[in-house]
C-alpha cells in the first residue's frame, strides 16, 4: 500500500538530487552554472536568432569564475551547439567562411594570423610566451565567432533593427554595474580585475570603473560604440515613455562612459560629434571646419608636435587638475607613450614585414624597436595600435585583409545611407565606426569591432541583394523564323 502511494516523480528526483550532490562535490559551485545554463541551452535551440543575441549581449563580459571558466568560455561552446544544430535541422543559416566578400576577407585575416603565428613557432629564436599566445588565441576565437555569425545572421533590415536593441539594452546593463561600482563597491569575479587591484572597497572614489571588462579603456570603447544608438533609437521613438526611458539610458551610458575615463575614448568621441554635426547641421559643418582649421594654426605653432600641444593644455590653470585622475598618466603622458608605441610597432613590422613576428610576442620585441625620442619610463603590455599591432605581429597581409574589412565596413554603410529602412542604422553605425576607427590607433585590439565591421558589411550585403531582385529577367529569345515555311 505504502508503494502504491509513492509518486513516480520521487525517484528520478531523489536520483537527480544525488546526481547534483556528487556533482558540486567534485567540480564545487561550478556545477550551479550547468545546471542554470540547461533552460538557457532549450532556450537556444528552440530559437537560434537568441544565440546570436546572447554573443552580441556578452561583448563586453570577460568574467572569471576561477578554475580557468570564464563567461567566455561557457558562451561561445554553447552558442556554437546550438547554432550547428539548428542549422543542421535548416532553421537558421550556416556561418559560411567564404559565403560573400567580407566573409572571405575575414576568413583570409585569421588565416594568415594562423599562418603568422606557424612561422614564428617554427623560426623562433627564443621560446614563445605561451601564456600570452593562450590569452590571445581565446581572443581571437571570441572574435572570429562573433563575425562569422554577425554575417551570417543579419540579412534584412529587422535583423540590424533588433540585434542593435540588443546592444543598447546590453550597454545600460553595463552601465547600472557601473554606478554599483562607483557606489556600492562592486568587485566581480576574477584575481586580474582592475577594480581589485585599485582595492575599491578602501578608495574614496578617484578610482575608474571597468564593468564587466577587463580594463576601464575597454569598457569606454564599448560605451562609445553603443552610443549612436542609443542616440538614435531616443530620437526615433515616439511614445513619451519610450522617449523618457532612452533619454535616461542615454544619460547611464554617459555617465558609465565618463567613470571609465579614457583619454583615447574622449578623442574618438570627440571626433564622433564632429562627425554627427557635419553630416547632418547646416551651421554645423561651418564651425566642425573652422574648428578644424583652429586646431591646425595652434598645431603649427606647437611645432606640428602632439606632445608638447598635450603639455600646453594640462599647464593651463586647473586643467590639468582637472583631467587627472587616480592610476593615470598625465595626459602628454598618455599621448607620448602611444606616440612611441606606435613607432615601435611600425619599426618592428619594418624589420619583420612578410609574417611579423607572431601573435602575443611583440610586447616582447618592440621594446628595442622605440624611436630615439623614447623618453617614457614605462610601456604597456600591447601595442597601442590596432593596425601597427596586427602588422607587427602577424605580417603585411594580415594587415591588408584587417585594412579591407573596414573599407568594406565603410563601403557597406555608404551604399545603405540613402535606403529608406537601413539609412537610420546605416548612418549611425558610420559614426560608430569612425569612433571605433580613432579608438583603435590609440589602443590594441577590441573585440567591439568584430561585430561593428560585419554588421556594416552586413547592410551592404543587403543592398546588394535588394540590387538583384529589382534587376528585370531577360526576355525570352524570338523564335528563328528564318527557316520556316512561307
Amino acid at each position: 500500500m505504502l508503494a502504491q502511494r509513492i509518486s513516480p516523480t520521487i525517484p528520478v528526483t531523489v536520483t537527480a538530487g544525488i546526481l547534483l550532490g556528487a556533482a558540486i562535490g567534485v567540480v564545487g559551485t561550478r556545477a550551479l552554472l550547468l545546471i542554470a545554463g540547461a533552460p538557457v541551452l532549450m532556450l537556444l535551440l528552440w530559437q537560434p536568432k537568441w544565440s546570436f543575441w546572447l554573443l552580441v549581449a556578452t561583448i563586453p563580459v570577460t568574467i572569471d569564475f576561477g578554475g580557468g571558466l570564464t563567461v567566455t568560455r561557457i558562451i561561445i561552446p554553447l552558442v556554437g551547439l546550438c547554432i550547428l544544430s539548428n542549422a543542421l535541422l535548416r532553421r537558421c543559416p550556416w556561418p559560411n567562411p567564404v559565403g560573400n566578400t567580407a566573409a572571405r576577407m575575414g576568413t583570409l585575416f585569421f588565416l594568415s594570423v594562423l599562418l603568422a603565428l606557424t612561422v614564428a613557432w617554427l623560426n623562433q629564436t627564443v621560446p614563445l610566451d605561451t601564456v600570452g599566445l593562450n590569452t590571445e588565441l581565446a581572443g581571437y576565437a571570441t572574435r572570429l565567432a562573433l563575425f562569422f555569425v554577425t554575417l551570417s545572421f543579419v540579412q534584412r533590415p529587422r535583423d540590424v533593427r533588433q540585434v542593435l536593441i540588443v546592444l543598447v539594452v546590453s550597454g545600460v546593463l553595463e552601465s547600472l554595474i557601473v554606478v554599483a561600482q562607483m557606489h556600492f563597491r562592486l568587485v566581480l569575479p576574477g584575481d586580474w580585475r582592475f577594480s581589485a587591484w585599485a582595492n575599491v572597497a578602501s578608495t574614496g572614489g578617484t578610482f575608474r570603473a571597468e564593468g564587466t571588462t577587463p580594463h576601464p579603456v575597454f569598457l569606454a570603447g564599448f560605451l562609445q560604440m553603443v552610443l549612436p544608438f542609443a542616440v538614435l533609437f531616443l530620437l526615433r521613438a515616439r511614445r513619451i515613455i519610450l522617449k523618457l526611458a532612452l533619454a535616461a539610458a542615454v544619460v547611464l551610458i554617459l555617465y558609465a562612459w565618463y567613470a571609465a575615463y579614457s583619454r583615447s575614448s574622449l578623442v574618438a568621441i570627440a571626433v564622433m560629434v564632429a562627425v554627427a554635426v557635419y553630416l547632418f547641421s547646416g551651421w554645423g559643418r561651418a564651425l566642425v571646419i573652422t574648428g578644424g582649421l583652429a586646431f591646425l594654426v595652434v598645431l603649427a605653432a606647437h611645432g606640428w608636435s602632439l606632445p608638447d600641444l598635450a603639455q600646453t593644455f594640462e599647464d593651463i590653470r586647473n586643467f590639468g587638475a582637472a583631467v587627472r585622475r587616480g592610476q593615470l598618466t598625465s595626459g602628454a603622458g598618455s599621448l607620448q607613450f602611444r606616440l612611441e608605441s606606435s613607432a615601435g610597432g611600425w619599426n618592428l613590422f619594418m624589420a619583420n614585414p612578410l609574417f611579423g613576428v607572431g601573435l602575443a610576442q611583440a610586447i616582447h620585441q618592440y621594446l628595442p624597436y622605440l624611436p630615439h625620442w623614447a623618453v617614457t619610463p614605462f610601456h604597456p603590455v600591447a601595442i597601442h595600435n590596432a593596425f601597427l599591432e596586427v602588422a607587427a605581429e602577424s605580417g603585411i597581409m594580415a594587415l591588408l585583409f584587417f585594412s579591407s574589412l573596414w573599407l568594406l565596413a565603410f563601403r557597406g554603410v555608404l551604399s545603405a545611407w540613402n535606403d529608406r529602412r537601413l539609412a537610420p542604422y546605416a548612418r549611425a553605425l558610420f559614426i560608430a565606426l569612425v569612433g571605433q576607427f580613432m579608438f583603435v590607433i590609440m589602443t590594441p585590439m577590441v573585440r567591439d569591432v568584430w561585430f561593428t565591421l560585419p554588421l556594416a558589411a552586413a547592410c551592404g550585403q543587403i543592398m546588394a541583394a535588394r540590387a538583384r531582385d529589382r534587376q528585370p529577367s531577360p526576355l525570352p529569345a524570338a523564335p528563328d523564323t528564318t527557316l520556316s515555311p512561307a
